[in-house]
């Protein structure tokens, strides 16, 4: 299965909803290039949720190369960070408290999902 690139950047992501997570954090680490992007094309990106910001993003994004197999996610944004992409570096304490804030948003719209 094929899936997109990011609009902004390229990386390759699985589904629409992994490209949604991608470009919104991406934007919350002060990725500004990111966050232009989705202020321009969703300016309520921060009260979307995963499911209604995939939409909008890949209506703009084009579809990627990448071959990726059924449960195979997390094997794009693997690669992008072996190759020096964000989240390659040490973060301070702010930006640590930032993504754990944000993975704990991300379980509880996942979990709300599921019900």
């Amino acid at each position: 299965m094929s899936g997109y690139e990011c609009p902004v950047c390229g990386v390759p992501q699985a589904e629409a909803d992994h490209l949604a997570n991608h470009v919104a954090f991406a934007a919350m680490l002060d990725e500004a290039d990111h966050e232009a992007w989705l202020d321009e094309h969703a300016p309520d990106w921060n009260e979307m949720s995963q499911a209604e910001l995939g939409e909008v993003v890949v209506e703009h994004a084009p579809e990627s190369d990448v071959e990726f197999e059924e449960g195979d996610h997390a094997h794009a944004e693997q690669h992008f960070a072996q190759e020096g992409g964000y989240g390659r570096d040490d973060l301070g304490g702010d930006q640590q408290a930032i993504v754990e804030e944000a993975m704990e948003l991300t379980r509880e719209m996942q979990d709300g999902e599921d019900e």
